[in-house]
């Protein structure tokens, strides 16, 4: 079985990042409902290149995305996030996978529980 990992919601994206600084909640959700419909099975959020309080960030951009969609997310970050708890079985770990595809080469492969 393959699962398919989003990875647009990334702060080293420059509009994603401005977007988590300017607490854009309509662009960040429409971005995250795009890669669903678009067949991701899993989220991955990574806010660590937005300026301002990362955990306050992190925390923002989780809610935003877990309002408007219902697929497991994959917290990008080594900051402890208050109000979000570890998963009590072992998370998935990303593993890029390089194959001849329709996107550009690169998949997002996970290896989980």
């Amino acid at each position: 079985m393959m699962l398919i990992i989003g990875e647009k919601l990334n702060s080293a994206r420059k509009k994603v990042r401005e977007m988590i600084e300017n607490r854009d909640i309509k662009s960040i959700q429409d971005l995250a409902k795009k890669q669903v419909e678009g067949g991701a099975d899993i989220l991955d959020v990574n806010s660590s290149a937005a300026s301002g309080n990362k955990e306050e960030n992190m925390e923002w951009l989780v809610k935003t995305v877990q309002e408007v969609v219902d697929v497991p997310l994959c917290i990008d970050s080594p900051i402890k996030i208050p109000g979000i708890s570890p998963p009590t079985s072992k998370p998935p770990i990303e593993v890029p996978v390089t194959a001849p595809t329709n996107t550009n080469g690169m998949l997002g492969g996970i290896i989980g529980p």
